[in-house]
């Protein structure tokens, strides 16, 4: 991880090589995108990792993954998303009785209810959680420890809780003075740099209890380390700042600086402690034009820091955004590759019927599309023959003799009770055959049909039969419905347009025909003709080619 080009051509070479599964490379990547500051990308692995069928049927894996996301939230300062994966966490940890991941859960869920305010929940939480991982048997136990210890110490001097930060500093160097096993193996120089950080906070904490002599001897045995781990100076910065001793705290400072400008990085975090420290001691020896300087030096720093972390973060979504198109293109080339074999196989094995299934719907719109056509040129000639009909005048004089009846009845009931609500409705049926037949007459002259409101009230005032009979007396002339007849005629007048006006749009045939939506106008003419408006046109035009 220390030479991030070296480590992406291994991976990459780990990826060409196949010689590890799917969930284990997108893990081993992430764990290297986590450790050299692409956070974006690791979270992009950690999800795919946690989605995998390997991590859904383990448990400790899925654990471990959660664990992962809720560190790189943490370090994108995305604490909705860290919330949500400590909450997964925390259940999931609760359900396999994991005490660790417990432990890591609510120390998270603590650092995050401190972060906001709540400082007394947010310490009680993780001091639970430090004395939970203490008690268990995990594997990097240590290591987790170390991180709570240390994030409870920084938090404790914060807030001047000398007390609290003196006890857990005993506990941060029982934990760094343990057999740790594995998990600081090789890591070189780790002792020098725990002791001398511990050495340093010692100083602090004991001078903010007043034990100025024991602050002082620690400060001594923190000096005798000499230039080793000579980072951490800054740990005792507010020791030096309580005892005025300034010419240290300018010494180191400048070290410090040195040690930044040599390794060609002197925008971040570090700097601006440095040029912070620097100002405050120039201000508190009273030169006021050196502090304003760096005051002013630090605002731009401050200010150059901010824009880098921009342009990082966009660079890095963009390279983590073009590496999950990468992904995305080979998943969907393989996607491509397996539909175009299957699509070739469906041609090759289905190609006889599709051609058979075509020429046999042609066919049969042809004959719908005839039948249509015919039916709309017989029109008059089918009325004329349905009036002289048997069947048809059977029906009449059935509908006569039954409205007859229904008439004689509420004679009767009219003249037994005089108070009937029904008195009103006594009607002479002898003409309503006459009557239907002239209002008939009148849609198909007047084309009333084309009327896109049209309702049976329109009509009630041109006959005179009382609109509760008339729905019954028209089905019973006609053999439909009063709305089907009008529907009717209408798709009869909109084929005709079809096939007389080829240069009219579907939906102008429509609105011409009195449809008030494109969909009832769809819907209506495949009920009626068997098939849908443009089709029909194009096998009325083909029939007519033929």
């Amino acid at each position: 991880f220390s030479d991030t080009e070296k480590a992406d051509a291994i991976m990459a070479e780990l990826r060409l090589r196949k010689k590890m599964p799917q969930w284990e490379l997108d893990y081993v990547e992430g764990d290297l995108c986590y450790n050299t500051g692409r956070h974006y990308r690791a979270v992009q692995l950690y999800t795919r990792t946690l989605e995998s069928r390997k991590a859904r049927h383990d448990d400790q894996l899925q654990m471990e993954l959660l664990h992962r996301l809720i560190s790189c939230f943490d370090l994108m300062h995305n604490e909705v998303r860290k919330a949500e994966f400590v909450s997964r966490l925390l259940k999931k940890a609760e359900t396999c009785h994991d005490r660790a991941m417990q432990a890591v859960a609510l120390f998270n869920m603590g650092k995050s209810q401190y972060e906001q305010g709540q400082k007394s929940q947010g310490y009680r939480r993780m001091e639970q959680a430090a004395r939970l991982m203490a008690a268990t048997k995990y594997e990097y136990k240590y290591d987790n420890l170390r991180y709570h210890y240390n994030t409870l110490l920084t938090f404790y001097e914060r807030d001047l809780r000398g007390r609290d930060a003196l006890r857990v500093l005993s506990a941060l160097e029982r934990v760094a003075t343990a057999s740790t096993g594995k998990e600081d193996k090789g890591i070189d120089g780790l002792d020098v740099k725990e002791r001398k950080a511990m050495l340093g906070h010692r100083t602090v904490v004991l001078n903010m209890l007043g034990r100025k002599a024991d602050a002082d001897a620690a400060y001594r045995q923190f000096c005798s380390l000499g230039s080793r781990a000579d980072r951490d100076q800054y740990i005792v910065m507010p020791y030096l700042f309580d005892r005025k001793k300034y010419s240290e705290i300018f010494d180191i400072s400048r070290r410090r600086e040195a040690m930044l400008r040599q390794n060609g990085d002197t925008i971040n975090y570090h700097a601006t402690t440095i040029r912070k420290n620097l100002a405050q001691a120039y201000f508190e020896t009273g030169h006021y034009k050196e502090a304003a300087l760096n005051f002013k030096m630090l605002a731009n720093l401050r200010d150059s820091i901010k824009n880098r972390e921009q342009r990082s973060a966009s660079l890095e979504l963009a390279e983590a955004y073009g590496s999950a198109e990468k992904d995305r293109m080979i998943l969907q080339q393989r996607i491509y590759s397996y539909i175009l074999w299957s699509v070739i196989v469906l041609m090759v094995g289905g190609g006889a019927i599709i051609l058979y299934h075509n020429r046999r719907m042609r066919r049969r719109n042809l004959t719908l599309v005839k039948r249509v056509m015919e039916s709309i040129d017989c029109k008059e000639r089918m009325v004329q023959a349905e009036e002289k009909s048997n069947a048809q005048q059977l029906r009449i004089e059935e509908l006569e003799r039954q409205l007859a009846q229904r008439a004689e009845a509420a004679e009767i009931k009219v003249a037994n009770d005089p108070n009937s609500l029904n008195a009103s409705k006594v009607f002479n049926f002898d003409n309503e055959k006459t009557k239907i037949e002239k209002l008939l007459e009148k849609i198909q002259n007047d084309r009333l049909y084309l009327n896109p409101g049209l309702s049976q009230k329109d009509v009630l005032p041109l006959i005179n039969i009382p609109s509760y009979l008339f729905g019954e007396v028209f089905r019973r002339y006609t053999g439909e419905s009063f709305t089907a007849y009008i529907n009717r005629k209408r798709i009869e007048y909109a084929a005709v347009l079809l096939t007389a006006h080829p240069e009219y749009t579907i939906d102008a045939v429509s609105s011409m025909c009195g449809f008030q939506t494109r969909q009832q106008f769809h819907r209506l003419f495949l009920k009626f003709a068997g098939v849908t408006p443009s089709v029909f046109r194009k096998s009325a035009k083909r029939l007519e080619e033929e």
